[in-house]
């Protein structure tokens, strides 16, 4: 059997970090290569007894202290073992230019994976980032909190493993092409971009509407309501309604069928519109219930209902416990937990799911370096042509709902996987009024929309192109058109014998199954993993629920602000006051998403390696945990959750977001040293910042109130690109605040050509967001449009599996394939 992959780990942050925790999670060797004095990361943040990052990303790894040479590199037959090297940079271009020569030099057949803030090209190339920059400049930040107040960070690093989960994806595509083109592959990676392109709609809403996307509070976006945070008798709840559906089952649940009548209700974009009105009627019941009878009561309707955790009650989440998620590090402290892997993949790691010690495994190194001949280990797929995509070749079959999953099959497709969409006929009406868009089709479009307006309520969850429904509306969505690009379209009804039939004849040619339904439903579809395999042994079923398939709340309706609120990662973002906040944008889905793509490739490459598919099993909600590790160390271990910080820092003061000239602007700052200090107060030229105790950090902390006074009373004088321009002179980590519109005209953005033009089916030439991952050598991606609604039905019907005219002609009369929806404008 051919060995797994080895991974040389330099790089010392967290992106780098989690890229190597999620290589090591599928069995690869990695190793953690760290100076004598031991990575960074291992040093103990404010007054802790322990590093509790280093704590939960070098879980699986192995540890090595060879001696550097004058770029920080080992020697070159360590280098030489490996098939993957992951670095990580902070504005240093020089120095990453040259280790990246230098190890290329060394190991000329190595996928060398470069995580940094903001890539190694562009205009920001040499910014200096933090966790609160990064939340700044993706975008996130200013869709978060209240509108009248500032815009609010994540409660954690998560950017920056978001940021080495995208990296993960390209280590293991780049993997699959790099022997049989002899010759090293540089991935680069930005936090930035990788950020930037888990939005779900901000960027459409731009460069559709030309919308700027405002903060909603617990609200959530323009077009759904209720949908976001509520208090209740003993807590918060989160509360996702976003189909027709949903509202009347919400209804009838909290027994008001009266509200359903109700004019101002009628659609998710009324709701928004009416939200407080909305609220005084339903906010009563929620208070009069607990947080438990409330979830239980709505999910008995099928409505996503969830409680609001703390990070320290999620540890006893029932569900979580019985899936075995959490493991024990009792090499900590009594009681601490971590978690284990995002997913469980068909190859684990070996040994216990510990930490190194420094220099643990120079030994076992030293002997595999003695053995080993001058070559990789990893021996990828033999390629047709130089020029093909990683994962030409490979079909996927995709049956998909909202974000996650479209994003797992938009990831295989971007790469070179023919991505064929399974789709109801009515799967593309999410959001409109139970009327369909025969009704929407009476309505005329408000004459007085213009450019910049919200558009009209009815019609708004779609963001339609200049808010016009067009012709066929269907295939015009926004929503949907940016996550399907380069997929192909089967409409077809899996609820018929004939449609369950096609579906297997199909599966017989499939390499990869991937669904995000609740797990019955693929069951009572008879469309499992079990089923699927009698007729293809090698197959690869993945289903990403929300839940996990295994467990007591397995069949529960989830929703990305849903698990956010059940993971306790809510609770973990806000201002001072305790009351959690969720993201601007469904961030879990898109968390899930990266993860789900990640795995995917890790199956193909065992499937390469040992001949076996796999039936995988994966929880959207154990995948947003995942990017939370060391919270959980650190609550375990104190026995109570963390305390909400806003905008600071534990570590570092002062940090902030502050007020600049013009309405809703601002920009993040962190101080992260004393030399910093000094160089920003000479800039700021403030008395009150000319005290020589602020020289001491603590002092900082403590005065951080009149900190913040003196540097808004600069910034909020000045633009704020231009402060932030103005410190990264400095080296000072700063950046923008950026809104959706700052992302689409962002310059950065546009050198990278992250930003593209598709020529859109019933559309025309639209903006969307592009890929996140840059490569050197393998092709650049092509964006080909989303389809339209069944537009492949006849080439996937006739060319893969044989129908004739007569039997494709059938299948339409009967209804088993459609390319329009019901109640559709005739």
């Amino acid at each position: 059997m051919k060995e797994k992959f080895t991974v040389l780990e330099l790089g010392d942050g967290i992106a780098s970090g989690f890229c190597g925790r999620l290589l090591a999670g599928t069995g690869g060797q990695v190793i953690k290569v760290e100076p004598q004095s031991g990575s960074c990361l291992r040093i103990p943040q404010n007054n802790e007894p322990f590093a509790s990052a280093f704590e939960y990303l070098a879980m699986y790894k192995k540890s090595i202290t060879p001696l550097l040479d004058t770029n920080g590199l080992p020697p070159t037959e360590i280098l030489m073992l490996a098939d993957i090297i992951i670095e990580e940079f902070d504005s240093d271009l020089t120095k990453a230019h040259q280790r990246i020569d230098e190890l290329q030099s060394k190991n000329p057949h190595a996928v060398i994976v470069v995580c940094s803030p903001f890539g190694l090209t562009g205009p920001y190339a040499k910014f200096s980032s933090s966790s609160i920059v990064d939340w700044a400049m993706s975008g996130y930040a200013s869709i978060t909190g209240e509108p009248s107040r500032e815009p609010l960070q994540g409660g954690g690093p998560w950017c920056a493993y978001v940021g080495g989960a995208t990296a993960a994806i390209g280590a293991l595509a780049a993997l699959r092409n790099k022997v049989s083109l002899n010759q090293s592959e540089i991935v680069d990676v930005a936090t930035f971009e990788s950020m930037a392109a888990l939005h779900q709609w901000s960027i459409v809403l731009h460069t559709h509407q030309g919308v700027t996307k405002q903060r909603s509070g617990n609200y959530h976006a323009e077009s759904h309501h209720p949908l976001g945070l509520f208090p209740c008798k003993d807590g918060w709840v989160s509360i996702a309604v976003s189909l027709a559906q949903q509202w009347e089952n919400f209804c009838l649940a909290i027994d008001q069928p009266e509200l359903l009548s109700n004019p101002k209700f009628r659609s998710g974009g009324l709701r928004f519109d009416n939200a407080q009105e909305l609220d005084t009627l339903i906010i009563p019941w929620l208070k009069n219930h607990g947080m438990d009878e409330i979830v239980e009561q709505l999910q008995k309707w099928s409505v996503p209902a969830s409680p609001v955790l703390d990070i320290y009650q999620v540890i006893e989440d029932i569900q979580l416990k019985q899936r075995d998620f959490w493991v024990n590090r009792d090499d900590i402290g009594k009681n601490v937990r971590a978690p284990s892997l995002p997913v469980t993949l068909l190859n684990r790691p070996d040994g216990p799911p510990l930490t190194p010690n420094l220099g643990q495994h120079n030994l076992d190194i030293n002997k595999q370096v003695k053995t080993k001949s001058n070559h990789p280990s990893y021996q990828s797929k033999s390629l047709s042509q130089k020029n093909d995509l990683p994962l030409a070749g490979i079909r996927v079959l995709e049956l998909s709902i909202a974000w996650a999953g479209p994003l797992t099959g938009r990831f295989l497709a971007d790469l070179g996987a023919d991505v064929i969409r399974i789709e109801h006929r009515n799967s593309r009406g999410i959001g409109i009024p139970p009327g369909g868009f025969e009704e929407l089709a009476l309505q005329e479009t408000s004459s007085s929309w213009q450019w910049g307006d919200l558009a009209p309520p009815d019609i708004r969850s779609g963001i339609y192109p200049d808010a016009d429904l067009g012709e066929k509306p269907w295939n015009r969505q926004g929503t949907l058109n940016k996550i399907h690009r380069n997929k192909r379209s089967l409409c077809l009804d899996l609820k018929t014998e004939k449609g369950k039939a096609i579906f297997h004849s199909l599966s017989k040619g499939a390499d990869i199954v991937v669904n995000n339904y609740r797990p019955r439903a693929l069951e009572r579809l008879g469309l499992t993993y079990k089923e699927l395999q009698t007729t293809n042994t090698d197959i690869i079923c993945m289903t990403m629920s929300g839940y996990g398939a295994t467990g007591p709340f397995r069949d529960r309706a989830s929703f990305g602000p849903v698990l956010e609120a059940h993971s306790g990662l809510a609770m973990l973002t806000g201002y001072d006051e305790g009351v959690p906040y969720k993201f601007g944008a469904a961030f879990p889905d898109g968390v899930a998403g990266l993860i789900g793509a990640f795995a995917l490739l890790d199956a193909l490459h065992e499937r390469d390696r040992t001949g076996l598919g796999q039936d995988i099993d994966l929880s959207q909600l154990e995948t947003y945990l995942s990017i939370a590790g060391e919270k959980i160390i650190e609550s375990s271990y104190h026995e109570k959750a963390p305390p909400m910080i806003g905008n600071r820092s534990k570590m570092f003061a002062p940090q902030g977001i502050y007020r600049c000239k013009g309405h809703d602007n601002w920009v993040a700052i962190t101080i992260s040293n004393d030399h910093l200090w000094g160089n920003f107060i000479q800039l700021l030229n403030d008395p009150d910042l000319n005290n020589e105790s602020y020289q001491d950090m603590d002092e900082r902390h403590r005065h951080h109130d009149l900190i913040d006074a003196a540097i808004t009373r600069w910034t909020a004088t000045r633009d704020k690109f231009e402060v932030m321009q103005k410190l990264q002179k400095l080296e000072i980590p700063s950046g923008a605040v950026l809104s959706n519109a700052d992302l689409v005209n962002n310059p950065h953005l546009r050198a990278r050509k992250f930003i593209v033009a598709i020529n859109q089916t019933d559309v025309g030439v639209r903006e969307f967001p592009g890929f996140p991952i840059h490569f050197k050598n393998i092709p650049q991606i092509q964006f080909q449009t989303a389809p339209a609604l069944g537009a492949d039905n006849k080439e996937i019907l006739q060319d893969l599996l044989g129908f004739t005219d007569v039997e494709y002609q059938e299948l339409i009369n009967e209804r088993i394939i459609a390319e329009q929806p019901d109640n559709s404008p005739t």
